[in-house]
């Protein structure tokens, strides 16, 4: 069992005697390790499909997992007034403190600044569906909606790598633009056109679509920061497991008719406590 950035998140905003107990139950199944952050994934996916539209992201798995503390990010410090030597020897204990962290360690810690931030951008996001309602008549539209939107991560900074990975380190700014542009395009009409095999391409970036479609969809339904860290769970754990342990509510968004996620990536969705347990006895 293996975990991510999202799963930490909404463990830590639990009862502080029930995330600790989650954060135990969580180092024990996952060893340690824990996937790379969303940032990571797309980026990662992106390119792939970049140097050969026609790869899945099987060929991708030894590159995105990660020991739990640097589940976050990878960053380390580096500090100006120091010299190469000694910057190296400080880089080299930051990793090695890190390489030790627990998801126990994490949940010791206050996270309501984080919480904070995410209910913020749940209320800018509930704002825009309020505003552009009018222009949704079918779920579909939703969905090319939010494929417009997913594609604009594939920015200018991603183009000019792309293109070095072809061979073109010395495109200019011009060309890298065009390309940009040229493959944006290409994306989103890929992604509307064949979204079952664009699930296999870039995973995170169509299950985050569908899942802001699905709720964009239901006009009863209000993002709040709990079903962004589920959206974010779910982008992290069906592509790249067998199983997914989350609660109903998202279980039954990812399993509907319009979604069909189970059938699309072959992962076990559980949320009933027998379930999972009995998936784990079987494992």
């Amino acid at each position: 069992a293996r975990w991510s950035c999202p799963t930490l998140a909404k463990t830590l905003t639990s009862k502080p005697s029930r995330a600790m107990a989650t954060a135990a139950l969580m180092d024990e199944l996952s060893c340690g390790v824990a996937i790379a952050t969303e940032e990571t994934r797309v980026r990662l996916e992106l390119l792939n499909f970049m140097d050969d539209p026609t790869s899945d992201v099987d060929n991708l798995n030894g590159r995105l997992w990660v020991k739990c503390g640097f589940v976050l990010g990878e960053n380390v410090p580096h500090a100006k007034a120091f010299d190469a030597r000694t910057n190296l020897v400080a880089q080299k204990s930051f990793i090695d403190l890190m390489w030790h962290q627990t998801v126990v360690d994490f949940a010791a810690e206050s996270h309501d600044r984080e919480m904070h931030l995410m209910s913020a951008s749940a209320e800018r996001i509930n704002e825009k569906m309020v505003e552009y309602a009018d222009q949704i008549r079918s779920f579909e539209q939703a969905v090319a909606a939010e494929f417009s939107g997913c594609v604009k991560l594939f920015d200018l900074g991603l183009a000019a790598t792309a293109l070095r990975q072809k061979g073109y380190s010395g495109a200019t700014s011009q060309e890298v633009a065009r390309f940009h542009e040229t493959m944006q395009r290409a994306l989103y009409n890929a992604m509307k056109l064949r979204p079952d095999v664009m699930a296999k391409r870039v995973p995170t970036l169509f299950i985050h679509a569908m899942c802001h479609a699905a709720i964009r969809w239901d006009k009863g339904r209000k993002l709040d920061s709990h079903w962004l860290l589920d959206i974010h769970h779910a982008c992290a754990g069906l592509p790249y497991h067998e199983a997914m342990f989350t609660e109903r509510p998202l279980r039954s968004l990812l399993l509907g008719g319009n979604m069909r996620m189970g059938q699309r990536f072959g992962a076990r969705i559980l949320s009933a406590e027998a379930d999972v347990l009995q998936y784990l006895e079987d494992f």
